[in-house]
């Protein structure tokens, strides 16, 4: 069983003023001296961050956080994360379909997933759960379910309601075992991850990690 550690995507995507490269750095040493899964940032930072910390689990965004990108963007932006050393890549599908109850999302979450494969990304599909209703988010889940992919994930957490306890565990029945659930947006304190993994989350999403772990950033 994974630790809360373990289980934690450290993220530093919101670019408030004073970040910095040498934030990212931080964010990166943070990391690995806490034990946390991965360290989520933007595509522009990947490639540095991979050539001076060769030893971090590095996450980046594709067509973050609106998901109106056509799927040729997306999927060079798959391939540029894999070229720029990502190890894996959470990306946005396109949110139009998903408010629709769209098969067309199932169409765009196959293309990325192949390519994800070919390029040896794991790959987590953002749905965006606080602007969908439980009957949305299982029909998104219904879709997605056959599909070759890493997790789903709840949220990008940017300018939306907190990520709600019940959706997550709505995902994990919808998706079943074969992905895994990241719940994202809005995690800041212990009790809130220690809910969310009780509700199925497998991976959780945070920029408030050292809140959570009770540690300094």
């Amino acid at each position: 069983m994974p630790s809360l550690a373990e289980r934690l995507d450290h993220t530093l995507l919101k670019l408030e003023p004073g970040v910095s490269l040498n934030s990212f750095r931080k964010g990166a040493c943070f990391v690995l001296e806490h034990g946390l899964r991965a360290f989520v940032v933007p595509p522009s930072v990947v490639s540095v961050l991979a050539s001076e910390f060769p030893s971090l689990r590095l996450v980046t965004v594709a067509s973050y956080p609106l998901g109106c990108d056509p799927l040729p963007v997306k999927l060079a932006q798959l391939r540029a994360a894999a070229g720029d050393g990502a190890a894996e890549v959470d990306a946005v599908l396109n949110l139009v379909g998903l408010l629709e109850g769209s098969a067309s999302i199932a169409e765009e979450a196959y293309a990325l997933c192949d390519e994800a494969k070919e390029l040896g990304l794991g790959l987590k599909l953002i749905i965006e759960t606080p602007i969908l209703t439980p009957a949305l988010i299982s029909r998104a889940c219904g879709l997605l379910r056959p599909l070759e992919f890493l997790a789903v994930k709840t949220s990008t957490g940017y300018g939306r309601e907190p990520t709600r306890v019940e959706d997550v565990a709505l995902i994990k029945q919808a998706v079943g075992a074969a992905h895994l659930v990241k719940a994202s947006g809005g995690i800041g304190t212990q009790e809130e991850a220690e809910r969310f993994i009780s509700a199925g989350a497998d991976i959780l999403g945070t920029s408030r990690t050292a809140a959570v772990i009770g540690a300094g950033a």
